[in-house]
C-alpha cells in the first residue's frame, strides 16, 4: 500500500454497504491519511474519540477495507 493515492473502498465487518475514501500517502512521514468519505462512514457508525478502528485490506485492486470498530467503551469494560 506505500504509495498508493486513491480512492479505496471500506466496509464495516458483518455489512454490506461500502463506503468509497480517499486514500493520500505522506512521503515524509511514511504513512497514509485517509481523507474524503471518512467523515461520512464515522458519522453513520458514530465514531468516538478513542474508539478504534482495525483496516485489513480484502483487496488490492481495486483497494478495499473491511474495518473492525471496537468502542472505547467496550475497551475499557474489558481493562477491569
Amino acid at each position: 500500500m506505500k504509495d498508493f493515492e486513491g480512492i479505496a473502498r471500506i466496509r464495516r465487518v458483518g455489512e454490506d454497504r461500502t463506503w468509497e475514501v480517499e486514500v493520500k500517502y505522506d512521503r515524509e512521514g511514511d504513512y497514509s491519511l485517509v481523507n474524503s468519505g471518512w467523515k461520512a462512514f464515522s458519522k453513520e457508525y458514530n465514531l468516538q474519540t478513542g474508539d478504534v478502528c482495525k483496516f485489513k485490506m480484502t483487496r488490492s485492486d481495486p483497494l478495499s477495507f473491511t474495518i473492525a470498530i471496537t468502542r472505547a467503551s467496550e475497551e475499557r469494560s474489558r481493562k477491569k
